[in-house]
């Protein structure tokens, strides 16, 4: 702008920057309560039924019918640990991350693999199917990408290292 310093441009740009960030984050937020929605039997709001439908149909083709569960919160007393899964059922372990853009290019990386092994142990589901499924913000489209059983037990190992490491530095 006009006489704008480069203070106050780059203050412009952070407070820009910042509100984006928040909106795509809302958005996110909606999409995905409108999924959960969807699997605890309600109706979505109608703006995002087109989002519901294409992670709707995701699930069915790579996890196929199911007697799905939204949102479980569990404790695993064992081993000292707890959480919420997106969704589940006696055969499979879902987490539904939304993400701006296009979903050619999504992966999985290391606390993908320790949050679904421990949902699938902390669920009493440790030989589940486990995937994420990626729904993008910006058009309806959905993704999943399915763990394999040594990204699974790499993700266990992983996940109780690091909680023994915060027993150990907290308890």
């Amino acid at each position: 702008m006009d006489g704008e310093t480069d203070t106050d441009f780059i203050k412009r740009v952070m407070a820009d920057s910042n509100e984006q960030a928040s909106k795509a984050a809302e958005h996110g937020t909606a999409i995905h309560a409108a999924v959960e929605r969807h699997y605890a039997g309600q109706d979505a709001m109608p703006e995002y039924v087109p989002w519901v439908k294409a992670t709707v149909e995701c699930v069915q083709q790579v996890f196929g019918e199911q007697e799905w569960k939204p949102e479980k919160s569990f404790a695993d007393l064992l081993n000292g640990y707890g959480g919420k899964v997106d969704l589940h059922s006696d055969k499979a372990v879902v987490d539904f991350k939304t993400k701006e853009g296009d979903l050619s290019g999504v992966k999985l990386f290391d606390d993908h693999f320790m949050q679904l092994a421990a949902y699938s142990v902390g669920l009493g589901r440790a030989t589940a199917t486990c995937g994420i499924v990626f729904i993008s913000r910006t058009e309806p489209k959905a993704t999943a990408c399915i763990l394999s059983a040594d990204e699974l037990d790499r993700g266990w190992r992983m996940f109780t290292a690091l909680l023994d490491y915060w027993k150990a530095a907290n308890l």
